[in-house]
């Protein structure tokens, strides 16, 4: 289809202008997720072992056996974790940023290869899409490697769809293959993958034997998809795949689960986390629903059974809302056409604008960049250099969104208690009822807490983990954090670093004589 040269002009512009706007914000923040560390560490960590980790080699769970869900969190982000070895290794921290940039650039480019009606109006709801997405979602986290591994996947279930009974190309019938082994091997969304490729089978089945195909049944492309399948499953985790995922469902984990916000529902996410922006996912869905199902109920049965599915996931746990969006983009895209242009383009850009401007914390991401260097100020980094010049080793009692980075910064010697992986659930709890419940616990409110006291619950916590030192924030939610406080005047322990971020505690008869 040929545009007008206006239009061309128009349309390249955007898209460097949404080029623009990335570099200068999105893609500048310091890296600040504390989950993209402890991915850093198990990539050092298998590449200098040659093996993957069946136990947790940086935390006090130690040796022994461990559960299916356990071993899935170990090893199911080999590949993901490798790779950003390898950058840090070669190209140091800026690495990370030109990640960022070539996730943005395959992402547009298999956003923009999906079928759509209007270029201009699928561009600016695309450009949305990104902004939410790289606003909300940390990109050094193997998530990301599963948000692009389904955008592509799409567009290749597109053309091998079109295909029907003729040759396949060359690139869907090697890349499906090939791109399911990648991605069981990056990341856990890989189940994901499985669900389209189950979709496509099953709706060539239908099409054929309801008289709605093109006659022969599509072998070839039915085969290449069987394929896919049976490549996603060769992965550490092929064996325990399913029984994983069916652990991480143990209401053990509840606790968790209720404490991360990617795992809220998108209702609590918009009215009690003002997070008003994940409003744009369930508009895009009406308006994908509403262009299939006038375009017909039968010849979209697929896609329709799709959105159902991956809405009740999506708007269930808001970590799913990057895979529903770009499954239905151009959907929406399309319905948007029903309308004036003119109407269609102040509507589009109007919802693009109010998405940079809910996002607009991030045009400090520059000044951010100049303070605290490459990694986010929040991390204790002063801390750690102390830590490490006196020598201090053992267990050691962190906060939980320090965990990660505390287990890299400090290296070998030093077993971190918590940190995002959340392997052991019991010692997730009981760091759960030491700095939060205990924090606010008044008297009466739980009856074991106002039984025991809450020195003499601290005290055990303290002899059950034997705890040799102690990294805590100084404040949390703009107070003095009750567990630093009350530490400070314990008897057993001495402050010996304070900084306006962390204080450091070591047991009295550990603290080396001057």
């Amino acid at each position: 289809m040929n545009f007008p040269d206006v239009e061309k002009t128009w349309y390249y512009g955007f898209w460097v202008s949404v080029g623009i706007l990335f570099a200068l914000t999105y893609l500048l923040l310091p890296i600040t997720d504390p989950d993209f560390f402890w991915h850093l560490h198990t990539g050092q960590w298998i590449w200098e072992h040659r093996s993957l980790p069946t136990t947790d080699p940086f935390g006090m769970l130690g040796g022994g056996t461990v559960d299916v869900r356990q071993y899935f969190i170990l090893t199911s982000y080999w590949l993901a974790q490798l790779f950003y070895y390898f950058i840090y290794t070669f190209l140091g921290w800026g690495g990370f940023f030109a990640v960022r940039a070539m996730f943005l650039l395959f992402l547009i480019m298999a956003l923009l290869a999906r079928d759509h009606v209007w270029r201009f109006g699928y561009a600016v709801l695309t450009a949305t899409y990104l902004i939410i997405l790289f606003a909300r979602f940390p990109v050094e986290r193997p998530q990301f490697f599963s948000f692009l591994a389904f955008a592509v996947m799409l567009v290749l279930l597109d053309r091998l769809a079109k295909s029907g009974n003729a040759p396949l190309p060359r690139h869907v019938a090697w890349g499906l293959p090939a791109l399911m082994l990648l991605w069981a091997n990056l990341h856990g969304g890989i189940i994901l993958g499985q669900i389209l490729c189950v979709a496509h089978l099953l709706n060539n089945v239908w099409l054929h034997f309801t008289g709605k195909g093109n006659g022969k049944f599509p072998l070839a492309g039915s085969a290449v998809l069987v394929v896919a399948l049976l490549f996603s499953f060769v992965s550490p985790n092929a064996a325990t795949y399913f029984a994983a995922h069916q652990e991480f469902h143990d209401p053990k984990y509840k606790v968790f689960y209720d404490l991360t916000t990617e795992y809220r529902s998108i209702s609590v996410a918009i009215l009690e986390n003002k997070a008003w922006i994940y409003g744009f996912f369930p508009a895009i869905t009406v308006l994908a629903l509403f262009w299939l199902l006038r375009d017909g109920l039968r010849k979209n049965l697929m896609y329709l059974v799709l959105v159902a599915l991956f809405s009740f996931y999506a708007f269930k746990h808001v970590r799913y809302l990057p895979f529903l969006g770009a499954l239905v983009l151009p959907f929406a895209g399309n319905a948007v056409t029903l309308i004036s242009r003119k109407v269609a383009a102040v509507f589009l850009v109007a919802t693009g604008l109010l998405c940079i401007v809910a996002t607009s914390s991030h045009f400090e991401n520059i000044r951010k960049l100049a303070n605290y260097g490459p990694v986010s100020g929040v991390y204790p980094k002063n801390a750690v250099e102390f830590v490490k010049q006196k020598g201090f080793q053992g267990k050691v009692l962190n906060d939980f969104f320090w965990g990660g980075y505390l287990g890299w910064a400090l290296g070998p010697g030093h077993n971190i208690f918590v940190d995002g992986r959340t392997l052991d659930d019991e010692r997730f709890k009981d760091y759960t009822l030491i700095t939060q419940m205990l924090a606010v616990a008044e008297q009466g409110a739980e009856k074991h807490i106002d039984y025991y006291g809450k020195g003499k619950i601290l005290d055990h916590f303290l002899r059950k983990y034997k705890i040799d030192y102690m990294i805590l924030p100084k404040m949390r939610g703009g107070k003095p954090f009750w567990l630093a406080t009350t530490i400070a005047s314990h008897s057993d322990w001495k402050m010996v670093y304070n900084d306006p971020l962390s204080v450091v505690f070591v047991k009295r008869d550990r603290v080396p004589a001057r």
